[in-house]
C-alpha cells in the first residue's frame, strides 16, 4: 500500500467521524450519566468535529498529492466567510441582498446559531405553568445584528412596573410583540403608547403560543382595559392544539428548563467552525432544517389551527369582553393571505369583537433584519402606526 493510499484511507476514516458527529449526535448521550453526557455534548461533539474536519482536509491533500495546507486553508477560509457575512454583513450588504437565494442560506445558518433569550440564565426564569417568563430586572440580549437592553417588571414581561397598574390596552404575543432585536422604546407596543397616550402593558414573551399568551393575560388586572392587541405567529399551532386537547399547558419541569439553559450557552459565544457545521447539515438535509421547522409551523399536523385559535380566543374574551385587534407576523416575510384565513372564519362563524390588521400588505424586506426572522425598528414603527389607526376606528 502506497503512502498516498494510506493518507486517503485516513481521510475516509476522518470523513466517517464527521458523518457520525453530524448526523448521530444521540450516540453521545449516555443514559443515567449526566456528567459523562455533559462532557460528550460540550467537548467531544464540538471539538471532535473540528479535529475530524481538519484531519480530513489535511489527509486528503496529502493523499491527492497537493500541499496539505491548501485544503486546510480552504476549509478555514469558508468558515471565515460565514463568520464575516453573518456578523458584519448587515453593515455592508445592500438591502436587495435580502431577497437573494444565497443570503437565504446564510439566514438559515444564522438562525440555527443564535442564542434564545428565553433560555438565557440572566434574562429568563422558570415558571411552573408557562415554562418560563422573562426575569425581573435588567439584562442584555445580543445576536449577530443587535445588542439590546431588557427592563422587565415583576410579572416577567418587558415593561415597567407602573404599566401593571390598571393598563388600558394590553398587547399579547410572542417575540415579535416582546420586541426581539429592538430596544424597549422601539417596540410597536411602546410606540403605540406614545402615539395614543394610552396606558399600555406589553406582555409579549418569546415563543409563547396563543395558549400561554392567554394564561399570561389572566395574571393581569384587566378592570381598566379598553382593548387587547393580539399577535399570532405560525409557531403557535402545536402549543394551541396541545392545550385544547389536554385542557392544560405542557408540564415542563425545572430540570428541563435548566437543560435548555445549559444547551443555549453554546450559542452565546463563537465556537470554531460552528457555522460550517450548520451549513453542512442544512445543505445535506435541507428538508430537515431546524431553522425552517422552527419558524413555519406544521399546518399538515395541525390543519384546524384557525379553529383552534378561535377556541382559545373565546377564553380570552371570557376574561375581558373588549375589542381584540388581531394581527399576524411571519418570519422573514409576512404573507397577506394568512390574516384573511382568520378574517373569513370570523365572518363565516359570526365571531364578534375581533378586528384585523393585515401587516402582510405593508411589511416588506426592508422591515426585517438580514439574518434574523424578526422585524427591525423600522418595521416596529410601521406596525405601530397601523395598529394606532385601527385602534382609533375600533375604540371611539
Amino acid at each position: 500500500m502506497t503512502k498516498s493510499q494510506q493518507y486517503l484511507i485516513g481521510a475516509v476514516v476522518a470523513l466517517f467521524g464527521l458523518v457520525i458527529l453530524l448526523f448521530r449526535p444521540e450516540l453521545f448521550i449516555i443514559e443515567n450519566r449526566p456528567g459523562v453526557t455533559h462532557l460528550m455534548q460540550n467537548l467531544v461533539l464540538p471539538y471532535g468535529f473540528i479535529v475530524c474536519l481538519i484531519l480530513f482536509a489535511y489527509l486528503l491533500g496529502k493523499g491527492i498529492g497537493i500541499k496539505p495546507w491548501i485544503p486546510v486553508v480552504l476549509v478555514v477560509g469558508v468558515e471565515v466567510v460565514y463568520y464575516v457575512v453573518i456578523n458584519f454583513g448587515a453593515s455592508f450588504l445592500p438591502e436587495k441582498a435580502k431577497l437573494t437565494a444565497w443570503l437565504g442560506h446564510f439566514k438559515g445558518v444564522a438562525v440555527n446559531n443564535r442564542s434564545m433569550i428565553q433560555f438565557q440564565e440572566e434574562s429568563a426564569q422558570y415558571d411552573p405553568e408557562l415554562f418560563y417568563t422573562l426575569k425581573p430586572g435588567n439584562s442584555h440580549f445580543r445576536s449577530f445584528e443587535f445588542n439590546t437592553s431588557y427592563d422587565v417588571n415583576s410579572l416577567g414581561v418587558r415593561d415597567d412596573e407602573a404599566s401593571l397598574d390598571h393598563p388600558t390596552v394590553v398587547f399579547i404575543g410572542d417575540s415579535f410583540t416582546m420586541g426581539w432585536g429592538v430596544e424597549g422604546n422601539q417596540t410597536y407596543a411602546s410606540r403605540f403608547e406614545e402615539l395614543t397616550d394610552e396606558k399600555v402593558l406589553n406582555t409579549g414573551v418569546s415563543s409563547y403560543g396563543t395558549a400561554r399568551e392567554y394564561r399570561m393575560l389572566s395574571r393581569v388586572k384587566l378592570d381598566s382595559v379598553k382593548a387587547i392587541v393580539l399577535q399570532f405567529h405560525d409557531t403557535d399551532l402545536e402549543e394551541n392544539a396541545f392545550y385544547l386537547e389536554q385542557k392544560k399547558l405542557g408540564t415542563r419541569t425545572k430540570e428541563e428548563f435548566d437543560g435548555q439553559v445549559n444547551d443555549n450557552k453554546k450559542y452565546m459565544k463563537y465556537r470554531p467552525f460552528q457555522f460550517m457545521k450548520t451549513a453542512l447539515l442544512n445543505l445535506l438535509v435541507p428538508a430537515g432544517s431546524k431553522a425552517e421547522e422552527a419558524l413555519t409551523g406544521n399546518t399538515n399536523e395541525n390543519p384546524k389551527y384557525v379553529e383552534e385559535f378561535y377556541a382559545i380566543f373565546s377564553e380570552i374574551q371570557a376574561l375581558k369582553a373588549v375589542p381584540i385587534i388581531f394581527t399576524y407576523t411571519g418570519s422573514f416575510y409576512t404573507a397577506p393571505e394568512k390574516v384573511k384565513l382568520f378574517e373569513d372564519f370570523a365572518k363565516k362563524n359570526q365571531i364578534q369583537n375581533i378586528y384585523f390588521v393585515n401587516l402582510g400588505e405593508h411589511l416588506n424586506h426592508e422591515d426585517y433584519f438580514y439574518f434574523d426572522d424578526h422585524i427591525n425598528a423600522k418595521g416596529h414603527e410601521k406596525v405601530a402606526k397601523l395598529l394606532v389607526d385601527r385602534y382609533k376606528e375600533v375604540v371611539k
